[in-house]
């Protein structure tokens, strides 16, 4: 899979790298732990010339995370984040068509096991035992080819015929789907005694999950998490 970056992508991921090292800390400090939570995903789906182009419905699922993450002085601080994310959309399409007719396919739930990998910096305005912070970063998502394969979207086109959009039924014999996925993401979080944290995340799409003439898929979610600094029980 290829993914790529344009012009503006790439000085974006310069940034988030070289931000921390602009500010060089006196002396560094650590944490590692871990963070749970529960998302709501999503995905839009843009056809080409068709009337149920758009976002599904929301679908929710879980967040868990190990991190490592280097503070270089008390106002930055860069992270680490391995996880694993229950992503997915529920549909429910319907529409008239031209001549008067509904077209209707039954609801369905689809979820993708999606494992995450992310980096980002984290940016603390002051220091106190309460502390409020931003952090901005980019990640990838892997989603093993199996759970795209075996799960698809069922549409219907303009003259009612059923489509399905996959690997296995597709009326395309050139759909590749990305399974590797770069996205940006962006939080907001408290911090409690440099030990308990709390945030709200969101992420979204660079590079498309699928995109061929006719479609273009891509997804994002919210996030909201808890974690504990576990090197501070020590």
């Amino acid at each position: 899979m290829k993914i790529k970056l344009s012009s503006l992508t790439v000085r974006f991921l310069v940034i988030i790298i070289l931000l921390p090292i602009t500010y060089q800390a006196s002396s560094q400090s650590y944490n590692y732990g871990l963070k749970m939570g529960v998302g709501s995903f999503n995905q839009n789906w843009e056809f080409d010339g068709l009337p149920f182009s758009g976002w599904k419905k929301d679908k929710t699922g879980i967040t868990a995370y190990i991190f490592g993450e280097l503070n270089h002085n008390d106002h930055f601080g860069t992270k680490v984040e391995f996880g694993y994310l229950k992503k997915g959309y529920y549909n429910d399409l319907s529409y008239e068509g031209s001549d008067g007719t509904i077209y209707d396919n039954n609801s369905f739930t689809v979820d993708f096991n999606t494992i995450y990998l992310g980096i980002s910096e984290r940016i603390t305005f002051f220091k106190s035992k309460i502390r409020p912070y931003v952090k901005i970063g980019v990640n990838l998502q892997f989603i093993p080819i199996g759970e795209i394969e075996n799960k698809y979207l069922i549409v219907v086109d303009r003259s009612g015929q059923l489509l399905w959009y996959g690997r296995e039924y597709s009326y395309s014999d050139n759909v590749n789907w990305n399974n590797i996925t770069l996205n940006a993401n962006i939080g907001i979080g408290l911090t409690y005694n440099d030990f308990l944290f709390i945030e709200f995340e969101y992420s979204t799409a660079i590079t498309p999950l699928l995109n061929i003439d006719h479609i273009k898929v891509h997804d994002r979610y919210f996030g909201l998490s808890m974690g504990i600094n576990i090197n501070r029980l020590f």
